[in-house]
């Protein structure tokens, strides 16, 4: 059996894509997801149609303890999707034994957010800190789409894990974009849209990169801005700092979105510009690729090499902080042609059949 431990919100797209994905290709009875915060009603009954076994555990309750010990204990493989939880983590400290038959799914900000901070640290994220120290110096596996992810883990902590490649589906998936697109056709209207960054964290550095946006006088264009999830708090500031320097042409999304409808509002979508200072908003990067947009990242970051590596072409963010890009918009189609080509065949969903089924093995 393949014990699935969700360290971050169950309700996450991305967990409910995993599960989907997992029911269609694989035998789901040797499946258990567990959680410890309870799935919304929607979440619940799509699980329940796909024949998903979930179970919500109460670390409050010794029953719930025990139970999950056992599972632990007969459980062929043990997955760790994040390390955000604290409960989560308590236990896996305490339970060192269960580590050698366990590999932890990264996500990115589990791996860089402590790092990446810069400033002191509360007493309860040392805790946590100390929790995953000890929990990633003897788990057996790291499992992550990008190596350098992996090569960063192996830099900053002692640990002899394996490391997995393997990556999630993402939510709004190639047909689904396809089918975004035909609806579409092609836009009507002259603007020029830009997608900017993918959520409301602090590590997409959107103050930096408006306010560098802001000298492009001469140019005309829309910025929509995905601030749905994450800090509340963080987004208003986003918010207020767009409006002020853009003024109806700043977009702030504040609302989850159904994959199909924001699928479409990619569709309509020029040039994509993400100033992550660690790997992330590859959902949001691979699906712009793959509709042959032009994409900015920081060279500065892993995401870079990977997508190097592969052969895909993107642009550099530092040089829209710097000013030495001319023109925001330009872009050769046969590039884009070229990176749709790369991302179909290196992110289908027969390739994460492939990539699971020997972290499965």
């Amino acid at each position: 059996m393949y014990l699935h431990l969700i360290c971050t919100n169950p309700n996450s797209v991305y967990i409910r894509a995993f599960v989907e994905f997992i029911s269609k290709n694989f035998n789901v009875n040797e499946h258990l997801f567990l959680t410890s915060s309870p799935t919304n009603n929607y979440q619940t009954e799509e699980f329940r149609k796909l024949g998903i076994r979930i179970s919500n555990i109460k670390f409050s309750s010794s029953i719930d303890v025990e139970y999950l010990s056992m599972l632990a204990k007969d459980s062929d493989k043990i997955l760790i999707h994040s390390m955000f939880a604290t409960d989560w983590l308590s236990w896996l400290y305490n339970k060192q034994e269960i580590l050698k038959k366990s590999i932890w799914v990264a996500w990115g900000g589990d791996i860089y957010n402590f790092w990446l901070k810069g400033r002191k640290y509360h007493s309860f994220e040392l805790l946590i800190e100390y929790f995953k120290t000890e929990i990633i110096k003897n788990i057996h596996g790291i499992a992550c789409l990008v190596q350098e992810d992996y090569n960063f883990v192996k830099e900053m902590y002692i640990t002899n894990a394996i490391y997995y490649y393997v990556f999630y589906p993402n939510p709004v998936n190639f047909y689904t974009l396809d089918e975004a697109t035909s609806k579409i056709g092609t836009k009507q209207n002259n603007g020029r849209r830009m997608l900017l960054g993918n959520s409301a964290t602090w590590t997409n550095n959107h103050m930096e990169v408006l306010k560098a946006l802001a000298e492009f006088l001469d140019e005309d264009y829309e910025i929509i801005c995905p601030l749905s999830y994450g800090d509340l708090q963080y987004a208003n500031q986003v918010i207020q700092f767009g409006k002020r320097l853009f003024g109806e042409r700043f977009i702030p999304l504040t609302d989850y979105m159904k994959p199909e409808d924001y699928a479409v509002l990619l569709s309509t979508v020029d040039v994509g510009v993400f100033n992550h200072n660690r790997q992330q908003g590859l959902g949001n990067i691979l699906a712009l690729l793959y509709l042959m947009k032009k994409v900015y990242i920081r060279s500065d970051v892993t995401t870079w090499a990977f997508l190097n590596r592969l052969g895909i072409k993107v642009f550099d963010t530092k040089e829209i902080l710097n000013g030495s890009v001319t023109n925001l918009f330009d872009f050769d189609k046969d590039i884009g042609l070229e990176n749709r080509e790369i991302v179909s065949k290196e992110f289908s969903e027969q390739k994460a059949v492939e990539v699971w089924q020997k972290l499965l093995e």
